[in-house]
């Protein structure tokens, strides 16, 4: 983990002492701290990113939020060794009560486009980056956090970095019903429906912890692909993907 920030990284030692080990691998994340209001005389909403690799996560003007987004993708690490649900790396994107389960490269991907601009959509984008998914239900459900948190290390946030406005991102905190399924493919069309078994294959492409699970995994999340309208949206850029998945909420 690499932070442009020592006092962040200083809280993260902290929040994290528990799962504190000897080995040093390469580091996988990168967070940037946003510097403190009117450091440098202009009056604009500053934004702290988290990095997985070269890739932005998540850019927002709330600390806690990219610590939750953080907090969120560390769990991943665990999901394949875990069989108390089914674990995809996918999101939950809602618009006007619908729900649309979307593979996970997608959030980040629209998120390039900038924070008004999603705004204006009314998109309602995940804080987390994978989902849980409750066996024979087709429910997404919350996520049963594993990666342990010192106590009180989140009321220290205030203290570590600036807060300059809220983010409206959504934490999955009840069972979701999904509404539509959505894919990404290589077709000329911006969005074609796709067959429930091409569904059901895709959706299974995403099973974090399918070796473990097996077959139970793909009964278990079978329910999902039967009940919700199932779309691909062909591989563009971020402002036509933006577009395709528009028109899926319109659709829906």
């Amino acid at each position: 983990m690499r932070s442009t920030s020592r006092e962040f990284g200083q809280w993260l030692d902290h929040a994290l002492d528990a799962s504190r080990s000897s080995a040093k691998p390469p580091p996988a994340y990168s967070v940037v701290i946003a510097e403190p209001p009117g450091s440098d005389g202009l009056a604009k909403e500053r934004h702290h990113i988290l990095y997985k690799g070269t890739i932005a996560i998540i850019k927002t003007p709330d600390i806690k939020t990219l610590v939750r987004t953080l907090l969120s993708d560390l769990e991943m690490y665990l999901f394949q060794d875990r069989s108390d649900a089914i674990f995809a790396d996918m999101n939950v994107v809602s618009s006007d009560g619908v729900n649309a389960l979307v593979p996970g490269n997608v959030v980040p991907f629209i998120g390039t486009l900038g924070r008004r601009r999603l705004g204006r959509t009314g998109l309602t984008l995940p804080t987390e980056t994978a989902v849980a998914i409750e066996g024979g239900s087709g429910r997404v459900v919350p996520i049963k956090p594993m990666v342990e948190v010192t106590a009180g290390a989140v009321e220290l946030l205030a203290e570590v970095a600036p807060a300059d406005g809220r983010d409206r991102r959504m934490v999955v905190e009840q069972p979701l019903r999904v509404d539509v399924l959505v894919s990404v493919g290589w077709g000329s069309e911006p969005v074609v429906p796709m067959t429930k078994g091409l569904g059901l294959y895709r959706l299974g492409s995403h099973l974090v912890n399918l070796e473990l699970l097996g077959g139970e995994a793909l009964e278990g999340v079978r329910p999902i692909v039967e009940s919700a309208r199932c779309y691909e949206i062909a591989s563009a850029k971020p402002a036509e993907m933006l577009d395709a998945l528009l028109h899926v909420f319109e659709s829906a």
